[in-house]
């Protein structure tokens, strides 16, 4: 199986796990629905916070985007190398 390193992918998989954790909840003993539960919890909320909460506090602390150099320019015609 080829690995996916595609965003969506991503996505799909942590639903996929959090899915799995949902299934501790249609168990007969208590203990093991409080833990489903909380493991199903607390990795959504992660979910939802690696999708909102973490962009918005890299921009906040970066302070939004940076210059990054155009790296499909030859150094040549950006006139830096010494000749």
């Amino acid at each position: 199986v080829e690995p996916c390193n595609d965003w969506s992918c991503n996505v799909l998989y942590e639903r996929d796990r959090h899915c799995r954790f949902s299934v501790l909840c249609f168990s007969n003993f208590v203990p093991t629905i409080m833990f489903g539960l909380l493991v199903a919890i607390a990795m959504g909320l992660s979910f939802v916070a690696n999708l909102t909460l973490l962009p918005a506090l890299l921009v906040l602390i970066l302070g939004g985007r940076r210059s990054v150099p155009d790296i499909t320019v030859a150094p040549e015609a950006l006139g830096e190398v010494e000749g």
